[in-house]
């Protein structure tokens, strides 16, 4: 069995906690791909304080259970009586996957265990909400301490298996959003502000357009979709959908981070012509 079989990585680095992973009769083949894999990934070092590339290690456990599939192997060919079926070797109750940076040799540990014909990861070290959090500091000018708090709390639930709870924030950052457009748009000449009021999400974010980041404008269903999963998804639906929603928020939080700096070379640009215009007029 091929480990492009198996997300490995994405249940490395996105599976929450203690979410049984249903695998089937094929289990062995399961925990045989996740220790034996090597493939390099890229994910967000606590250490480092900074994205950077993982390479999975092969663990001496996943060494042993090699040479051991090899030997029953071999006792079978040889027809001895005794061998057990080679592929058992691998159901192993428990076991452990690490990760090395490649930057500067930090480990990140994770902690699986085996019941019947499903996998859960029930430890992570750092933990997921570390590794999931990191990059969102970038945002923080973009979406301020407050709406950056909530985008981390709703991260840090969805990394331990609370989607419905992790919905709630991400919808709390959207509505913040909307409403610093709104404070905008409501002191312009010819705004309506009772049409808005009476209006539903969608008509607001369209009477919003001209002060709204793109991908919000292009996406109003983004706010339906959170506010389905606070009120009618169950929790597994909610996480399943979870990192599309929340790079959905980050694809915003891009966004106005790219204008902020926009604004601030424009303003050190314009001071700057206007310094050189100075001199030229009183050399």
């Amino acid at each position: 069995m091929t480990n492009e079989a198996y997300p490995i990585e994405d249940w490395l680095l996105n599976l929450p906690l203690y979410s049984p992973v249903n695998i089937g009769p094929d289990i062995d083949d399961a925990i045989q791909s996740i220790l034996l894999y090597g493939d390099t990934m890229d994910a967000f070092c606590p250490e480092c304080q900074q994205s950077a590339t993982f390479i999975a290690a092969i663990s001496t456990q996943a060494q042993r259970l090699a040479q051991e599939e090899q030997r029953q192997i071999g006792i079978n060919r040889l027809g001895v009586t005794g061998g057990s079926s080679p592929r058992k070797v691998w159901r192993v109750p428990t076991f452990i996957k690490t990760i090395v940076c490649t930057r500067a040799d930090h480990l990140v540990h994770f902690h699986f265990i085996s019941n019947g014909e499903s996998i859960t990861k029930i430890g992570q070290y750092p933990s997921l909400a570390d590794m999931a959090t990191g990059d969102t500091s970038q945002f923080e000018k973009a979406l301020g301490k407050s709406r950056l708090h909530e985008l981390n709390k709703a991260i840090g639930l969805a990394a331990h298996g609370v989607g419905i709870g992790s919905y709630v924030y991400l919808r709390r950052v959207f509505e913040s959003l909307i409403e610093d457009a709104h404070a905008k748009a409501k002191v312009e000449k010819g705004w309506l502000e009772e049409d808005y009021q009476k209006g539903r999400m969608k008509e607001k974010v369209s009477m919003l357009k001209s002060f709204l980041p793109r991908f919000i404008v292009e996406h109003p269903q983004l706010y339906g979709i959170l506010s389905l999963g606070v009120h009618e998804l169950t929790e597994e639906e909610c996480l399943k959908n979870f990192e599309v929603l929340k790079a959905g928020i980050l694809v915003i939080a891009e966004e106005r981070m790219h204008e902020i700096q926009r604004e601030k070379r424009f303003k050190e640009a314009s001071l700057a012509i206007a310094s050189v215009s100075q001199e030229i007029k009183n050399p």
